[in-house]
């Protein structure tokens, strides 16, 4: 009955095939110094990634990192785009069609893989669909190799920051630093996997002025 229609839905919130850095999540305002919001993350990206643990007002640490983060996305964009700078590759980027370029679920599976509730339009392998091209450069358009550079990179942090969130018992992340200014995909592409993978229990939160 009414349990059996809750698991349905619960299955059918994963299985909506619409682009992943295209998902919202609604995230409601909080009072980050009350006692029981501690302990919670501070995901800094800029060049790379710091991740700190918050325990009090006047205690915190660094738990992790990664040197995968914004200066990877931006050498890797003036790399293989014309972009003069970040801006202007952000830009581009929401026009373009990471599908193009990422192997997705329904390359492998010809749809969703309901078993494991998951999309068909769910990245299986990142710059994967390249591979089974014989000539890889050929069709390719600026827009859609900045779109999935920015999910590749984004994934990775959303990834390692919903681990280490895991690992010290935290319900809240903080994303901030210069890589997320200017930059709503990622912004909507963060918090929509860490309610994904966290299966709603945690909550990523995000600073109107994300480099302060």
């Amino acid at each position: 009955g009414a349990e059996k229609r809750g698991e349905e839905d619960e299955g059918a919130r994963w299985r909506t095939d619409t682009k992943e850095y295209t998902e919202r999540v609604p995230i409601p305002h909080h009072n980050v110094t009350r006692a029981s919001s501690f302990p919670y993350l501070v995901v800094n990206i800029g060049s790379g990634v710091s991740i700190l643990k918050v325990n009090s007002t006047d205690d915190y640490e660094r738990v992790s990192g990664s040197s995968l983060g914004g200066g990877t996305y931006w050498g890797l964009c003036r790399l293989l785009t014309n972009c003069a700078t970040y801006e202007e590759v952000l830009d581009i980027a929401e026009k373009g069609d990471a599908s193009e370029i990422d192997m997705l679920v329904k390359d492998i599976y010809g749809g969703g893989y309901l078993g494991e509730n998951l999309k068909g339009s769910m990245v299986a392998s990142s710059f994967g669909k390249l591979v089974m091209k014989d000539q890889p450069r050929e069709g390719l358009k600026q827009e859609d190799i900045a779109i999935a550079l920015l999910m590749m990179i984004t994934n990775n942090i959303g990834q390692v920051s919903f681990l280490n969130a895991r690992l010290h018992g935290c319900k809240k992340i903080f994303f901030v630093g210069s890589f997320l200014r200017h930059n709503a995909v990622s912004c909507r592409r963060l918090a929509f996997a860490i309610d994904f993978w966290s299966q709603g229990q945690m909550e990523a939160a995000f600073l109107e002025h994300d480099g302060y």
